[in-house]
């Protein structure tokens, strides 16, 4: 049989490949092995070469292993075919390492449980914003859970409505059984709080939503307990005292987030006088410190919070490095807030 060019294009195409797709798995290593600016070199490479390099050279070497296969038959092909094979599987590993089936693996989820749930379904997409309040109705009534979590993230609706102030949501939630006491199954961030597995409650407290108010009274009407949550750092970090006599009135604690910061370290951080002459009112220790050593007075200065700052100081309050305090004193006050402070920690220094 005479020499065959196709099947020398598919050798010189299958070299090519090869060293495609072994520098293409070297990438992908050493970006995973190395950190910082080196890792993202690598894995800028290993992007390009698979993409615009590996994939594309594989795909002509099937196409011309196709019509070589047709116009030759099966046996001058046969390492080509079996190198494709074996390229094909590594493409597909390297595919799934890196996340690119998982956009389809969960569409294929969302779709199983659309036929096998069709009501829970029909809710979550309900209570996602913007919420549709008669859709809730009708799914609670059909018999979804309210207390069951999100997919995709570990949230509960009722979680979610509260710590977005979505007071009607919230309210057609408890009407329809949610537990207004179910913790979520992670940690909230809240700012410079972190408040181990929240309640509804809690999120309510921290949200920044100007209905946060009404949210938590919704909640604490349909039976939330505020002693076991953090509702009144919450009110202490966004400066609500109506809130904060409101959580306080329900018996919410002063008690530390898991940094260690209680009230007057929040109220510190955002520069909140008034919250911050109240909790002193109400016994919170002005040199308390959170986890990291820190007093609420540092944590004011650290962030120039100079009106919480000299509240915290006539109220007794101390920074736990006193060289701080003296580098204070040399600087020249800013605005009147920075020199009634400076004043008021000459005097303290000088007792």
């Amino acid at each position: 049989m005479p020499d065959r060019p196709p099947t020398k294009t598919l050798r010189v195409l299958t070299y090519f490949s090869i060293a495609a797709i072994g520098l293409t798995l070297a990438a992908l290593v050493a970006a995973e092995k190395t950190a910082g600016d080196s890792a993202v070199a690598y894995a800028l490479v290993f992007m390009v070469a698979f993409y615009f390099v590996s994939l594309p050279l594989h795909c002509a070497l099937a196409v011309g292993a196709v019509f070589s296969l047709l116009r030759l038959g099966f046996r001058p092909v046969r390492p080509v075919s079996l190198y494709l094979a074996i390229a094909i599987v590594v493409h597909v590993s390297i595919a799934a390492h890196i996340g690119a089936f998982d956009k389809l693996a969960r569409q294929w989820t969302a779709w199983q449980r659309g036929l096998d749930m069709p009501t829970q379904v029909a809710f979550e997409q309900a209570v996602m914003p913007p919420t549709d309040i008669p859709a809730v109705r009708a799914a609670l009534a059909a018999g979804a859970d309210p207390n069951a979590v999100l997919p995709g993230v570990p949230l509960t609706p009722l979680y979610a409505a509260a710590l977005r102030g979505d007071v009607p949501l919230v309210k057609a939630l408890l009407e329809g059984g949610a537990d207004p006491n179910q913790r979520a199954t992670i940690d909230g961030a809240f700012g410079s709080a972190a408040v181990e597995r929240p309640y509804p409650l809690d999120g309510a407290a921290f949200s920044n939503d100007a209905q946060r108010y009404e949210t938590v009274q919704e909640l604490l009407t349909r039976g939330a307990t505020a002693k076991l949550s953090r509702a009144r750092l919450g009110a202490c970090a966004t400066g609500d005292l109506r809130l904060y006599e409101l959580v306080v009135a329900a018996g919410a604690p002063d008690d530390p987030d898991k940094k260690g910061n209680q009230c007057l370290h929040l109220a510190a951080l955002r520069n909140q006088p008034g919250i911050a002459a109240r909790a002193i009112a109400d016994g919170a220790d002005t040199n308390a410190e959170n986890t990291a050593g820190q007093r609420p007075l540092d944590l004011a200065l650290i962030r120039d919070s100079f009106s919480a700052a000299l509240v915290i100081v006539e109220g007794g309050g101390l920074l736990a490095d006193p060289e701080r305090a003296r580098r204070l004193m040399d600087r020249e006050p800013a605005d009147p807030d920075q020199a009634a402070l400076r004043e008021a920690m000459r005097e303290r220094l000088s007792e």
